[in-house]
This record gives structure tokens, C-alpha cells and sequence, in this order.
């Protein structure tokens, strides 16, 4: 696979360093910048000869105010949304799906398919409306039945199109990543600060299993640095 990677930001949030477990480097960021980091949201436009495919798509206007640059970004490049044929989805978070519907709430991308973790979408589609996911699944089931009868779920190890499903849990149950080709991989969540990727072991508390989160960053960074694979993240810089 030769195809092209373009990073779109589609908006940014605040996350507080005290979220993060403590670390010395954790405390040396604080001492430097204050009590919380602007984090980016980002989704990946791949260019193949045959058209697009979009990992993740940002928070759009489900996400308020800060959010929905990605349309825009696209519009820059003159791409036009029918020209997204397949969208590959990490979880289900309202900052990595929001884009998918417009303001009025129809699916933004008319002729795309979208592609995720059957694990994930059970998780989220069976979720009781109680708790402190509940507006979570909420938003998911909308957002979901919109594009009903146009979604491919997938097991670990399986392919659609060019991409293979990667278990990637801890962020949520079936966060997944993304193998594209032999030396690529987009890997959502599995980091929200690259402090992450140096130390590892940092943990973040909207992490819903740190420990299977840190885990799968190990994992990435095993296949950054063993097999001189590049990775791509949601929420940090990518490492080509």
C-alpha cells in the first residue's frame, strides 16, 4: 500500500494534567505550562488511486463550539464528502464521530461506508442509559442509526478494503486500531500526550481500563520500534 496520509485537525480540547497518573515528567510538563494541555482531535484522509478513506471523523457539531474544521479542511483540498468511500472508526467517542452526521443530522458523507470493532458497537449499542458513559452511548446509538444498513463490524485480524482491525482495548472495550499495509498504523486513542510514547506506563484516567490501554501502548510502540512501522494518533503528533 503506497497511498497517501493527510492529517486534518478538526478541533481541540482541554484536558487537565491531573488526569494523568503521576509522573516526574508529568510534573516537569505542569511546572512548564500550567495545569492543562490543548489537545487536538485528528482524522487521517488516506488517498489511494481508487479515492479516500477517512480514519475517524472528528467531533463535528456534536462536540460544540471548537470542533467541525475537518469539513472545511476537506473543502480546502476540494474534496468533496462523496468522495470519502469508506471511514474506519477506532471507538466510538463523540470527538471521533461527531463528523459523521451533518447539522441536520443525515450521514455528512452520502456514499461512505463505515467500518469498526464489533466489540465496540456492542458495548456502546447495549450500554444502560445510567452512569458516567451514559450520554456517550446515547450519542453513539444516534449517531449509529443514522447510518444503519451501511456498517461493516469487525472481529480482531480482519480486513475491509485495504485496512486489517487491530484490538487496541483500555481507551474503551474495543477500541481498535487500524494496520494499513505493512509499515502503517493508525492507532486513535491509544496516547493522548506523546509524553505517553516516551513513557508508557503514564496512564490517563479517561482511560476506561488503563491497564489494557497501556498494554496496547506497548504494543504500538513494539511495532513502531521493532518493525520501523509509523504511526498515526488522534491526539498527538504522528511518527512517520
Amino acid at each position: 500500500m503506497n497511498g497517501s496520509v493527510l492529517t486534518l485537525c478538526d478541533g481541540s480540547f482541554q484536558m487537565p494534567l491531573a488526569l494523568f497518573s503521576p509522573h516526574p515528567a508529568i510534573a516537569s510538563l505542569a511546572e512548564k505550562i500550567g495545569r492543562a494541555i490543548t489537545v487536538p482531535v485528528q482524522c487521517h484522509l488516506v488517498r489511494e488511486e481508487a479515492g479516500f478513506l477517512l480514519v475517524d471523523a472528528g467531533g463535528g457539531s456534536l462536540m460544540g463550539a471548537g470542533f467541525g474544521a475537518m469539513a472545511e479542511r476537506l473543502a480546502q483540498r476540494h474534496i468533496r464528502p462523496c468522495a470519502i468511500e469508506s471511514i474506519y472508526l477506532t471507538h466510538l467517542h463523540g470527538d471521533h464521530i461527531g463528523g459523521l452526521i451533518g447539522p441536520d443530522d443525515a450521514a455528512a458523507f452520502p456514499r461512505a461506508r463505515l467500518h469498526l470493532s464489533r466489540m465496540e458497537y456492542e458495548f456502546w449499542t447495549s450500554y444502560a442509559d445510567a452512569g458516567s458513559h451514559a450520554a456517550i452511548a446515547r450519542d453513539a446509538r444516534r449517531i449509529l442509526r443514522v447510518w444503519a444498513g451501511r456498517i461493516t463490524l469487525l472481529e480482531p485480524g480482519e480486513s475491509a478494503g485495504p485496512m486489517t482491525c487491530l484490538p487496541l482495548p483500555g481507551h474503551t472495550p474495543g477500541h481498535s486500531g487500524w494496520r494499513y499495509g505493512d509499515r502503517t498504523i493508525f492507532a486513535g486513542d491509544v496516547a493522548h500526550h506523546a509524553l505517553q510514547l516516551t513513557y508508557p506506563n503514564i496512564e490517563t484516567q479517561w482511560d476506561m481500563s488503563p491497564a489494557d490501554a497501556r498494554t496496547s501502548r506497548h504494543d504500538v510502540l513494539y511495532c513502531m520500534r521493532g518493525y520501523n512501522m509509523r504511526a498515526f494518533f488522534s491526539h498527538v503528533h504522528s511518527h512517520p
